[in-house]
């Protein structure tokens, strides 16, 4: 083969290591034979389409970027900054960094540690697997493409799909200490992550898939905010430990049509399992099913809602009279107060709902006793 950089072909064997220098254009793939310090400015750059730098587990102080062109890759190795511009198909693969910036279509991010990362171009869409997020992972755009973040360990960070950013996959993660924010971006899809002291809040966003999923020792492990949004669908998920498993907080009167929280267990939540506040009467469709609430409640700080009442039960309905919320053959065992407290008149009973062992009972629904 041979190397060019700065211009200058060079002829090397194709597994030769080469040495480089601050600031060379590399028109050709190279594996990198020395470490660099090139703090604060260039390091190296590719200088045509298809180039992969190679860093053979050395380290690069300074920016490693693709000079907008296609297919550009760096793997193996320890940077500072990486900036892919390109119009697609970058990869990077088993990298240390504190920074990388995507503007270009088709971005791979595999088996990679970085600290922030940022997705600058709103029609660029990445794929992240196998990493490490320790910063934030924030991405926007008015006609964002969809991407995924999987099997990757998210600590400390701030996750943020805003302003169109839709269809967005997240599958079997594990969140620690980290925030998740999906707000005016559709579509999105959580299944299968471990969120430990960790929140997720949607807003603003419609078609969202929350499944499968386990929250544990949060204060507030998912929260729907106050802008309308609909098709919401939160189903089979576990809450635990946490402060409270699930806020609904609404102000307006179209906000949550067609929105479902199905199926979930939610065990020791020390305020409540579900706490809903809809200051405002609407008829759109709002179920929660068959979910199962136990031991909930038991530690609320003095938490109460709108009205002044205390919060520490199963499920906490804080809802304005009229309200198209459904609760239908939830299971209520062993929470502080009510195994479900409604305002009478603000929901819809939908039948099939079961109390044993909390204080008082039901309030708002029929619950039938169980043993």
């Amino acid at each position: 083969m041979a190397l060019a950089v700065l211009g200058v072909a060079v002829p090397a064997p194709a597994s030769a290591a080469v040495t480089l220098q601050c600031g060379d254009i590399v028109y050709a793939s190279v594996v990198l034979a020395n470490d660099l310090d090139c703090t604060n400015s260039e390091a190296l750059s590719a200088g045509a389409d298809g180039v992969t730098i190679s860093l053979a587990g050395h380290t690069v102080h300074g920016l490693v970027h693709d000079r907008d062109h296609a297919g550009f890759a760096v793997r193996g190795g320890t940077v500072d900054l990486i900036w892919i511009f390109g119009p697609s198909g970058a990869r990077i693969t088993d990298v240390r960094t504190s920074l990388i910036r995507v503007g270009g279509d088709d971005t791979k991010i595999v088996r990679t540690t970085v600290g922030d990362l940022l997705v600058l171009n709103p029609h660029s869409d990445v794929d992240i697997a196998d990493s490490t997020i320790t910063g934030s992972f924030t991405a926007s755009g008015s006609v964002g493409r969809s991407g995924s973040l999987i099997r990757s360990t998210i600590t400390g960070a701030r996750v943020d799909f805003s302003s169109g950013w839709n269809g967005f996959l997240l599958r079997d993660n594990r969140f620690q200490s980290s925030t998740v924010d999906f707000s005016q971006s559709d579509g999105g899809v959580l299944v299968e992550n471990t969120f430990t002291d960790s929140t997720v809040t949607i807003s603003s966003s419609n078609n969202t898939d929350i499944r499968k999923n386990t929250f544990r020792g949060s204060q507030t492990a998912l929260r729907l905010a106050s802008e309308p949004q609909q098709n919401t669908n939160i189903a089979y998920n576990t809450f635990e430990s946490n402060g409270v498993g699930i806020r609904v907080v609404d102000n307006s009167t179209a906000p949550l049509r067609g929105t479902s929280i199905r199926g979930n267990t939610f065990t020791g939540n020390t305020t409540a399992g579900i706490w809903a506040t809809l200051q405002a009467a609407s008829t759109d469709l709002v179920t929660i099913e068959a979910n199962t609430l136990t031991g909930n409640g038991h530690s609320p700080n003095g938490t109460v809602d709108t009205q002044g009442s205390l919060v520490n039960d199963g499920i906490h309905i804080d809802a304005a009279a009229g309200n198209n919320l459904r609760l239908t053959r939830n299971t209520t065992r062993d929470n502080a107060d009510h195994g479900i407290e409604a305002t009478p008149g603000s929901v819809v009973d939908g039948g099939g709902n079961t109390t044993a062992n909390n204080p008082a009972g039901c309030r708002g629904v029929l619950c039938r006793q169980v043993a």
